[in-house]
């Protein structure tokens, strides 16, 4: 009897570490609390904003296919609190490989400026709208990237 306790709570203790292995989730892709650099990451009480859905929809052919098949309105939204600046917070991941392959969209809902950090397995691209004249690579708007940076951070424990 002793034994099958032992093995049922074996089992129970790894029934998390299995399930996240199978959805392919590893880290958190939601969390929230003071930044860092000033400002606080919480859960947002609103949904996607369809100027962003229709960016995304805009350029799906330079975006990974995990990423472009995405239903927005089943995303988790975080709201970045700074100062006079309020920017909506999207994390998504290839569910298959979510440390290697992820991406945080920051949008600025006042201004309509967007900007996305997306990580493909070693390197990382950057989009953004407005487009910074004179930049050599699309890069996020200022004021979109503090955001971006402290859900990274939240995210990855730094």
């Amino acid at each position: 009897m002793e034994a099958k306790m032992k093995l049922v709570s074996r089992l129970l203790l790894a029934l998390p570490f299995a399930l996240c292995a199978l959805t392919g989730i590893a880290r958190p892709l939601d969390a929230t609390g003071a930044c860092p650099s000033a400002g606080t990451l919480a859960v947002a009480d609103s949904h996607v904003d369809l100027r962003l859905t229709a960016e995304i929809l805009r350029r799906a052919a330079q975006l990974p296919p995990w990423f472009s098949r995405m239903d927005l309105s089943k995303s988790t939204l975080r709201l970045h609190k700074k100062a006079n600046s309020t920017v909506l917070v999207l994390t998504r991941c290839n569910l298959t490989a979510c440390d290697a392959e992820r991406a945080y969209i920051g949008f600025a809902p006042r201004s309509g400026a967007w900007g996305a950090s997306i990580y493909l397995g070693g390197g990382g691209v950057q989009l953004g709208h407005p487009v910074i004249p004179g930049a050599a690579e699309e890069i996020m708007p200022d004021e979109i990237a503090p955001a971006v940076v402290c859900a990274q951070n939240l995210d990855w424990g730094d």
